[in-house]
């Protein structure tokens, strides 16, 4: 099965990491993303997008409903990660510091 994710999202993405420093495009798990120092910091995941932030902030995140735990499968979360599943694609302008702390989270531990 292909991996699926929403189309829509990328032009925004785009928009929103590419000018970030130390931001390069790039694939993970056959999923566009987002790279630092080769490393994912932002993705795509079906419906949504995940940021790695490190576990204090993801939990932080999750507690006050800003994300979601991200459980890619039933059983096995990524306790550094977060999802977050905007109804439209403009919505994800709303998380640039989400996307900004993900890139620095992978910065500063890589």
């Amino acid at each position: 099965m292909a991996n699926k994710y929403n189309e829509a999202f990328v032009p925004v993405m785009n928009d929103l990491m590419l000018g970030m420093e130390h931001v390069e495009a790039g694939k993970m798990f056959g999923l566009p993303g987002y790279m630092v120092k080769g490393k994912l910091a932002v993705g795509f995941y079906k419906e949504g997008v995940i940021a790695k932030v490190g576990q204090e902030k993801a939990q932080a995140l999750i507690a006050s409903g800003s994300a979601q735990v991200y459980e890619p499968q039933a059983g096995r979360v990524w306790k550094d990660w977060v999802l977050v599943t905007p109804a439209k694609p403009e919505a994800l302008r709303t998380h640039v510091d989400l996307f900004k702390a993900a890139v620095g989270y992978v910065f500063d531990t890589n």
